[in-house]
């Protein structure tokens, strides 16, 4: 890693060759290495003449990670080219900005199947709720393949609302969509889903063209439903003798497993801005769905919530 920081600068001073090959492989590289130094000379190149220039400039800043590139990449939602719009909506989910969530939005308005499912993956990356009514709505398309891939986008937002609507999507015509719409149900954990997961475990017989079974899908949901609920029964009757680490770990087992790698780093070396946000996220999550008294009030596991919150500040 650190001859690869060693070798930013230098590649940095190579983005003006006219050679179009060694500036894509400067640009892959770039992004590969994913050092902030690079973000001020990457976003000019997102209005290269060439096409491919801005569609690996676009793709670095995504890899990199600064959200000094959301501002830039929005106008490139709407590129001539299918292909950059593709990978700027992508870029943009990447980032986790609130400000992409509208933007990407709006674009769901369009024709283009491609450019529709990665505008739909990228909201999903995003994980804003604000999203999920319009992903709702398109659950209505013709296209079964803008269908299912909504309703796996759905399982990445998740919610009340997502999971209604997922459940009706176990009746969809297509097995696709039956099989990503379990997928998700079990990915968002809601209990509610159970009976509708285990009625399709039990009559779907349908086969995807590469053998995947609709059957399976359902049953791994079930499955992770079932462990999802015993992680809540856990915290539910210890998180007062767990350690503020240890009940963080508990947090993000149950609200966003893909946060445990940030937790492995504490300790190690200082969480980052974007780490904090990250995790004080999935605290609040948990937060506002179990700690809180009908009276809008914090009960005793959301002042103990409130206090893993603060803790992150000092880590």
């Amino acid at each position: 890693m650190l001859k690869a920081k060693l070798a930013v600068v230098p590649l940095i001073n190579m983005l003006d060759n006219e050679n179009f090959q060694l500036r894509d492989s400067v640009l892959f590289a770039l992004g590969q290495i994913g050092d902030k130094r690079a973000v001020e000379q990457l976003i000019p190149l997102l209005n290269d003449n060439n096409r491919w220039i801005r569609d690996r400039a676009a793709h670095s800043l995504g890899q990199i990670g600064d959200k000094r590139a959301v501002e830039p990449l929005i106008p490139l939602l709407r590129d001539e080219s299918i292909e950059v719009g593709e990978t700027v909506a992508e870029a943009l989910g990447k980032l986790k900005d609130e400000r992409a969530v509208q933007p990407l939005i709006e674009q769901l308005e369009g024709n283009d199947e491609r450019l529709l499912c990665s505008v739909i993956y990228g909201l999903g990356l995003l994980g804003d709720a604000r999203a999920i009514e319009p992903l709702v709505k398109m659950l209505e398309s013709e296209n079964s393949y803008i269908r299912l891939n909504v309703a796996a986008t759905l399982g990445m937002i998740g919610g009340t609302r997502a999971s209604t609507a997922l459940n009706n999507a176990l009746k969809d015509q297509e097995e696709g969509v039956r099989y990503y719409a379990a997928e998700a149900l079990g990915n968002i954990g809601d209990a509610q889903s159970l009976i509708s997961l285990e009625e399709l475990k039990k009559t779907d017989k349908a086969e995807l063209p590469n053998g995947r079974k609709v059957k399976d899908a359902a049953s791994r949901a079930i499955k992770k439903i079932h462990t999802r609920q015993a992680k809540v029964s856990f915290i539910e009757n210890n998180w007062e003798n767990l350690t503020e680490l240890d009940l963080i770990r508990q947090v993000i087992l149950k609200r966003d497993p893909r946060l445990l790698p940030t937790l492995d780093i504490i300790g190690r070396i200082a969480l980052t801005d974007d780490h904090r946000e990250d995790l004080r996220g999935a605290i609040l999550d948990e937060f506002l769905g179990v700690g809180l008294n009908k009276d809008d009030e914090p009960n005793s596991y959301g002042l103990r919530l409130e206090e893993l919150i603060d803790y992150l500040g000092h880590v």
